[in-house]
């Protein structure tokens, strides 16, 4: 029998009444040196602590591929806290609403992803540029709807200001950074 440390972390999301409807939890091998860290008091702590916990997944080596995962690192951040914030105002029929407009937008752009649950997957790499820009772009256009602008703005803003700078590079090249204004 093997003992094994793990870390784990989780982010719960609740809609406009306070009702629990999902949650992202992620198990790890502990690190030396995370020592006894108390869990995220509210949404913005758990958002930065679930930010930085994404900059710290490995990357495959070489350039090209790292800036792929760094991207797809960025676009997954920012789908992700989209998808939290649409769910908590709008609740459960906007959660599948927003899937709906998110898959039918990787149908027509024919892309190697999938969703599940607000999480869009990708083939690291075989992605291209314009498919983030174009499901980002989806999302915001259905997210002004049910928030507006401003809410959707700051949320976004939230990620970058506390994203790996490498990350925000990757977005920059890619155009993902231009709905921050």
């Amino acid at each position: 029998e093997q003992k094994i440390d793990v870390r784990l972390s989780a982010i719960a999301a609740h809609n406009q009444n306070g009702e629990f409807i999902g949650a992202d939890i992620k198990i790890r091998g502990a690190e030396k040196s995370d020592g006894d860290q108390q869990a995220p008091a509210n949404h913005d702590d758990a958002m930065v602590s679930y930010i930085q916990q994404l900059g710290k997944e490995p990357t495959a080596a070489g350039e090209e591929s790292e800036r792929a995962a760094s991207l797809l690192l960025y676009f997954q951040a920012q789908i992700q806290a989209l998808y939290v914030l649409l769910s908590r105002m709008g609740g459960p029929r906007i959660v599948t609403s927003l899937e709906a407009v998110l898959v039918k937008t990787i149908s027509k752009g024919a892309w190697p992803m999938a969703v599940l649950g607000g999480h869009v997957t990708a083939d690291e790499g075989e992605v291209p540029d314009d498919a983030y820009l174009e499901l980002l772009r989806a999302v915001i256009r259905f997210g002004i709807n049910i928030v507006g602008r401003a809410a959707l703005v700051r949320e976004m803003q939230a990620v970058d200001d506390n994203i790996a700078n490498h990350a925000q590079e990757a977005a920059e090249e890619a155009g993902l950074r231009q709905f921050l204004d």
